[in-house]
């Protein structure tokens, strides 16, 4: 699919598989972690 998706609470947890999916599904998406930026930014770097 190609679609624009934006999760949040995606450093962590069920946010990062959902974003793990979706990014694996060759959609576009758009990670936020709150708390955990520096692990956010992990998420976003690993599923490009």
């Amino acid at each position: 699919m190609n679609r624009a998706v934006r999760v949040t609470g995606a450093s962590r947890g069920i946010g990062r598989a959902v974003a793990a999916a979706f990014a694996r599904s060759r959609d576009q998406v758009a990670v936020h972690g709150n708390r955990s930026v520096r692990e956010a930014e992990q998420v976003a770097a690993s599923e490009t």
